[in-house]
């Protein structure tokens, strides 16, 4: 029988307590890396729903700034609508008359004028 030999049964332990630790280093770096990448993309995502909030604030200011321009774009072209229908009507004869009547206060030849004077003493 052989006798032990206790120097080389250490040194077997050594080397095999060496592997682990390279073994351990390893995939601890491997843990890091991917520690690390799993970082990278939450700050990725976090940035991304910041930018979706941020375009989506936006959107709803724009709809409501055009929200207002349309509603003004509607008043504008129906007071358009009006001036049109007045300018058709400046041509007319009728107009013109009623504009000297009431403005000018011009009245026809052989035509008399009532004016109500206790519609003034009512108003003094």
């Amino acid at each position: 029988m052989k006798k032990p030999n206790y120097k080389n049964d250490v040194k077997n332990i050594n080397k095999n307590a060496d592997k682990k630790k390279a073994g351990n280093n390893k995939k601890s770096d491997k843990d890091y890396s991917a520690l690390i990448a799993k970082g990278i993309i939450a700050v990725f995502i976090f940035s991304l729903l910041i930018t979706v909030y941020n375009q989506k604030l936006e959107i709803s200011e724009l709809n409501s700034i055009y929200e207002d321009v349309e509603y003004e774009y509607k008043e504008k072209e129906e007071e358009l609508k009006k001036l049109k229908k007045e300018l058709k009507m400046v041509d007319s004869q009728e107009f013109i008359e009623k504009q000297a009547r009431e403005k000018l206060k011009m009245v026809k030849p052989n035509e008399k004028v009532y004016i109500d004077t206790s519609k003034k003493e009512k108003t003094d």
